[in-house]
């Protein structure tokens, strides 16, 4: 649990760092433009790393439960940890894709209005347009789309795939099996937030050279 405790809170230096870095770069774009993102996912994770916190303190000391055993009960903590993870990811990929649409928004003119054929605008749209004006590298797009996917099924399907594949990320493989549920420990959230914090400062620089 430590260790996870220790990627949470690197994230969110890391978090932090990229907003400074985007905002030096970026300093004639307007600030809610250049480092709200990163603004967002600083407080998902504060709040991820306050709950996974509460529960390591609880975890080395599960003896009144309801679970029939103290390993029991901490199974039962790192489902809920997961949870929490599951959570975080959701709400710091909703953040990506309400800043992204907001980018595109007030610079239409760097890769278009990334509209769908209903006239609307998804992170899967911007995904796509990125791919195809080359901002974004064929294999980071099968890796947007892993996560835009992931989110989908997390928050449509109850976790429930509906495809079978493998997304390699550098520090993790997310699998997906269609009709079954998404597995992973408790470092394939950190890790896929991790990419995408990258990717997404690395679209905010591609976008500002445009």
């Amino acid at each position: 649990m430590d260790d996870i405790l220790k990627l949470t809170a690197d994230l969110r230096t890391k978090a932090g760092a990229y907003g400074n870095e985007i905002a030096a770069l970026t300093s004639s774009t307007p600030p809610s433009l250049r480092t709200e993102v990163f603004q967002m996912t600083f407080n998902n994770l504060t709040l991820c790393l306050e709950l996974i916190s509460y529960y390591e303190s609880i975890w080395k000391v599960a003896t009144a439960t309801n679970a029939t055993s103290a390993k029991e009960a901490r199974k039962q903590n790192g489902e809920r940890v997961i949870l929490i993870q599951k959570m975080t990811f959701i709400g710091i990929l909703s953040s990506v894709e309400f800043c992204f649409k907001n980018y595109i928004r007030a610079f239409p003119a760097k890769i278009g209005e990334c509209k769908n054929s209903r006239n609307q605008v998804y992170l899967s749209t911007i995904v796509n347009t990125s791919h195809t004006t080359g901002l974004i590298s064929p294999s980071d797009f099968e890796l947007w789309n892993g996560l835009i996917h992931l989110r989908n099924y997390l928050v449509h399907n109850n976790g429930e795939a509906q495809e079978t594949k493998t997304y390699v990320y550098p520090s993790s493989e997310l699998v997906l099996v269609d009709g079954q549920m998404a597995q992973g420990n408790l470092e394939l959230f950190p890790h896929l937030i991790d990419w995408l914090l990258m990717s997404s400062k690395s679209w905010l620089e591609g976008m500002h050279k445009k």
